[in-house]
């Protein structure tokens, strides 16, 4: 079974939430938008081979370490991605989780819901490039 980046879906919902409900946390829409790009990373063929660890888990790890050690970025940014990226599928029931961590299960939600309700699901599941992608009314 092959894996679903919902990166075309998850900038737009996560950009309108943000301007809409939380004008705030504009300051930070890169962190997301870093977040969004890399959340996936551990499931490339070579980085699920390489450990053991949960994708989840391994691609927080490499997105860590590419942007603090490899690109110079803050570390209390490396770190908010890289938590967001090791929790991003875990909605769990208890406990609390970053604002960034929340938008961004918010958003795999509604990327989901999309999915399902155009019809693309068994696509989107099935790993190939989506044929179907159409605008909801």
């Amino acid at each position: 079974m092959g894996r679903l980046s919902f990166l075309p879906l998850t900038i737009p919902e996560g950009q309108a939430i943000i301007r809409q409900h939380f004008p705030d946390f504009s300051a930070f829409t890169e962190t997301f938008f870093i977040t969004c790009l890399l959340h996936d990373i551990g499931t490339t063929p070579k980085n699920l081979e390489a450990t053991k660890l949960s994708f989840e888990f391994y691609g927080g790890i490499i997105a860590l370490d590419l942007l603090c050690d490899k690109l110079g970025a803050p570390r209390s940014q490396g770190e908010s991605v890289a938590e967001t990226i090791i929790r991003h599928q875990d909605l769990g029931e208890t406990g609390t989780v970053s604002s960034l961590c929340a938008l961004i299960h918010l958003v795999t939600i509604l990327g989901m819901n999309y999915l399902f309700r155009c019809g693309c699901a068994a696509e989107a599941l099935s790993g190939q490039p989506f044929s179907s992608l159409t605008a909801l009314d």
